[in-house]
């Protein structure tokens, strides 16, 4: 996957979410004027909720070949109070570092893992069966959404919302075994 369909994937995503929101709009590559100066962001979100109150999210996907660390989401927290947006989310190929992700809980920054939907399966069947392909009805890529817990990371929410039909297909294997 390219950085481009990579970015284009997680503006799909949210694209998809907004749609119980009032004049919802998700843009890809937007330039944005802060008062330090213009920045490029990955994906900006726009909505209208509350009786017409608008909001602006700030989305930066980060395709590196390790964890994000806490000062990425230091620089789009940033970037954030710059521009005046209202909230901040980091997409993350490889995951987060676990001060990334207190850091970004802290200060109200969504952390999510862009994966292989192969993970689902894999996190939702116990135990796991070998794998040969993607089972029927498991996404091809999904994000998972962290947050730090007692014992470190937990998952907290998935995207796109395939866990119906992934919650069924789990259960007709556990039947059929």
């Amino acid at each position: 996957m390219t950085p481009e369909e990579y970015e284009l994937t997680v503006r799909s995503w949210l694209a998809q979410s907004g749609r119980e929101l009032q004049q919802f709009d998700v843009t890809h590559r937007e330039v944005i004027q802060g008062n330090s100066g213009e920045y490029e962001i990955d994906a900006v979100a726009r909505f209208r909720a509350f009786e017409g109150a608008q909001f602006v999210v700030l989305i930066e996907c980060k395709r590196h070949s390790r964890p994000v660390e806490r000062k990425d989401v230091i620089n789009l927290l940033a970037k954030v109070r710059d521009v005046g947006a209202h909230k901040g989310m980091l997409f993350a190929t490889c995951g987060f570092q676990s001060g990334a992700i207190q850091y970004a809980e802290q200060n109200g920054v969504a952390a999510v893992t862009f994966t292989d939907g192969r993970f689902i399966y894999e996190a939702l069947s116990s135990p796991s069966p070998p794998m040969r392909g993607r089972p029927p009805g498991i996404p091809r890529f999904v994000g998972v959404f962290l947050e730090s817990g007692e014992h470190g990371p937990t998952c907290s929410s998935i995207l796109p919302d395939h866990l119906d039909p992934i919650s069924e297909w789990l259960e007709k294997t556990a039947a059929s075994a």
